[in-house]
């Protein structure tokens, strides 16, 4: 339903009298948009822009070609990187301490499910483009791709071996990326890394994907505890969105929330964590306008 013109604004919002005027693409408002625009706070009204709305509401990043393609999301602060390498060097070197002895128990169980490696090892992208070699668990068949060629593995892949199935869902399968994190390969949070091949087509198709490399690739990220599995262009899409939201919002608290989140999914739980619960009332009386 249109109310009214733009000029009608200050008319309109005494006759409906909203708490939030939601503007699209405030930050392109001509002259004009923005002189009514603040006449219009000075009554009182809140104005805020969708996308930050958008953002505040679902813990996510709009994905469209107006919002994200060459908008930088984050400035790098050179102490915090180091504060967060640090971290990362501590943790992920006392975790390889804890976690060799299942390390130890995993390894002949692996042998004695099925034939093959121990390890898989697989390129994969990091930071700033760079690649590096992913080690993990071997959960599949060897060779699992030697006819189809790079393919998303699915939750329930029929390539998936008894043990790899256990493995999966205990997330136990990347604990040797513990020694990526060590070396700065990876962090212990951030966008999964994803590999070469994936990253050419998902940077073609989806606006904002070259922005997941401005940081390290993690072995548990905000996307990984708010969505979960994905294995289509629309997963990796919707992925996208919450991995913009960390980068962009990235701190030591979120990063710490989001390591929380993931302890349920280590102990096999099917739990979906958000970074704070929703708003426990939200009234926005929408206005509709014809703008110029």
């Amino acid at each position: 339903m249109i109310l009214g013109t733009l000029e009608e604004l200050p008319q309109i919002i005494a006759t409906y009298r909203p708490d939030v005027l939601v503007v699209a693409l405030l930050g392109k408002c001509a002259p004009l948009t923005l002189r009514v625009l603040l006449g219009t706070h000075a009554q009182g009204v809140r104005i805020e822009d969708d996308r930050a709305l958008y953002e505040k509401l679902t813990k996510r990043v709009l994905v469209h070609p107006e919002y994200t393609h060459g908008f930088p999301l984050c400035r790098r602060h050179p102490w915090r990187e180091a504060a967060k390498r640090l971290t990362d060097m501590l943790l992920s070197a006392v975790s390889l301490c804890v976690v060799l002895p299942f390390i130890a128990i995993i390894a002949p169980l692996i042998k004695l499910d099925s034939r093959g490696p121990v390890f898989f090892h697989q390129d994969r992208v990091g930071k700033d483009g760079t690649t590096f070699t992913l080690t993990k668990f071997r959960t599949m068949v060897p060779d699992a791709e030697k006819h189809s060629g790079p393919v998303w593995a699915q939750e329930d892949d029929p390539r998936i071996t008894r043990m790899g199935h256990l493995l999966r869902r205990t997330g136990f399968d990347e604990l040797p990326q513990l020694w990526s994190i060590f070396k700065g390969d990876m962090s212990l949070v951030g966008p999964r890394p994803e590999r070469p091949y994936f990253v050419a087509q998902l940077t073609e198709q989806l606006p904002g994907y070259a922005q997941r490399l401005s940081v390290r690739p993690g072995l548990t990220g905000w996307a990984q505890v708010s969505y979960g599995y994905g294995a289509s262009v629309e997963d990796a899409q919707t992925k996208l969105s919450f991995d913009l939201y960390y980068i962009k919002h990235r701190s030591f608290w979120l990063d710490l929330w989001i390591m929380l989140c993931t302890v349920p999914k280590v102990l096999g739980a099917r739990v979906t964590l958000r970074a704070s619960a929703p708003p426990s009332t939200l009234t926005l009386d929408t206005l509709t306008l014809d703008m110029p």
